[in-house]
């Protein structure tokens, strides 16, 4: 992941001797799982070219999700994601449904400015390398206080 201050903008495409080619997160080639911060709706956004806000849609979000204008979206860091979970994406910004599919598309602003850009960070993250978490000896306390077996 590339961020800035502001956010996500984008991921290392490339990379070269002193340099690297970064596919922006507007890219319409770009799919970042998200998640509506405060709740549990999550959803796969796309970018829509330069100057253009990204959506969310395409089923993942159902109409009755509790999303609204002006919530905070972030990546899910869903398994399989090339983003770990947290990093700010944006704000949704307006909202579409689709009454015959129920269905609800989240247009969303991001964050982070992708024009312009002079100094971002480069987040180092392997997926593969996520691991579960190691049980804590209070987990295994309640795991044999209810008659689950360990490990």
């Amino acid at each position: 992941p590339v961020v800035t201050a502001g956010g996500l903008v984008g991921r290392v495409e490339d990379t070269g001797a002193r340099n690297a080619r970064v596919r922006l997160i507007t890219d319409p080639t770009v799919s970042v799982a998200i998640q509506v911060l405060g709740t549990e709706t999550v959803g796969l956004m796309t970018g829509r070219g330069d100057n253009q806000r990204l959506v969310v849609g395409n089923g993942s979000v159902r109409v009755d999700d509790p999303v609204e204008i002006g919530d905070f979206v972030v990546t899910s860091g869903s398994p399989g994601s090339l983003y770990p979970f947290g990093l700010a994406v944006g704000i949704v910004a307006e909202i579409e449904i689709d009454q015959g599919t129920l269905e609800k598309r989240l247009f969303v602003e991001p964050s982070a400015s992708v024009t312009r850009l002079r100094f971002v960070t480069v987040v180092l993250f392997d997926p593969d390398a996520v691991a579960e978490p190691e049980p804590t000896p209070e987990d295994a306390a309640e795991a044999s206080e209810s008659g689950e077996p360990e490990g």
